[in-house]
């Protein structure tokens, strides 16, 4: 499998379908395409990432997390800065989490997590600046029992994933299949 034009092919697609940001929309389709292409093991995993900007990052790799008010503001007027996926509530409209693909052994033999809509968290004035990731992790990751990171473009990325929820399932956008099938067959006329 061609791994960077599906990825390519499927952010084409979405965004054309005003779908670029939507991790339910993109773990639907991409799940959909992999089966249609024979590969039936993958599945969708809740996670909430964390992602540290650059300063953020380079502080963390000589330093300890600030923990109290005084050490995040002063970390703050450094130029360190965070964004939270799925950390909140969640609304009616907004669900309160992110959604990935877990690709068994897509790499080299080693699961894959693809998650094609981190860059919901961009923000360029901070120097996040993301684009879809596919990278291989541990069981103990997909279990659940373990955080992940990666770090990209200088920006740090932890996801800790919660493989027990399933809330996405409950989702308009998730259930609807008429949008996700016409996407779905562009990106596969298109492989």
């Amino acid at each position: 499998m061609d791994w960077h034009w599906l990825i390519y092919t499927l952010l084409e697609e979405l965004n054309r379908a005003s779908e670029g940001h939507s991790c339910i929309m993109a773990a639907a389709v991409l799940l959909d395409v992999l089966r249609a292409r024979g590969i039936k093991g993958a599945y969708p995993l809740t996670v909430k990432p964390r992602i540290f900007n650059p300063r953020f990052t380079e502080r963390l790799n000589s330093e300890p997390f600030p923990h109290t008010p005084e050490q995040l503001s002063r970390w703050d007027a450094d130029g360190c800065h965070l964004v939270g996926i799925g950390h909140g509530e969640g609304s009616s409209s907004q669900w309160p989490a992110h959604l990935v693909v877990v690709i068994p052994n897509a790499l080299k033999g080693k699961d894959a997590v693809c998650d094609l809509t981190i860059t919901q968290a961009n923000v360029p004035d901070w120097n996040i600046v993301l684009g879809a990731v596919l990278v291989g992790v541990r069981e103990s990751f997909v279990k659940g029992t373990e955080d992940f990171g990666v770090t990209i473009n200088g920006c740090r990325i932890v996801y800790r994933a919660f493989p027990e929820d399933q809330s996405f399932k409950q989702t308009q956008i998730w259930k609807s299949r008429m949008k996700r099938d016409l996407i779905v067959k562009r990106v596969l006329k298109s492989l």
